[in-house]
């Protein structure tokens, strides 16, 4: 994704609108589940990792230089 694409999400979130987040997970779950699972190949420990990089990500939206490819 395009970073104009998700610069508009990512102020929402940062703006206090949180429900945002869920849009950006959304976007970005089904790549993210791809290269989990491939690194770890462990269904159960993969959703587990899933939802911490998006807890990760979340947590860090703050550092998130706006105009950059968010993935």
């Amino acid at each position: 994704m395009t970073a104009g694409g998700i610069d508009p999400l990512i102020r929402r979130v940062r703006g206090g609108e949180t429900k945002s987040i869920a849009e950006v997970i959304r976007r970005f779950e089904q790549p993210v589940w791809w290269v989990v699972a491939a690194m770890l190949q462990d269904f159960d420990r993969s959703r587990e990792m899933l939802q911490q990089v998006f807890v990760n990500a979340y947590l860090h939206l703050g550092e998130f230089q706006l105009g950059r490819d968010f993935q």
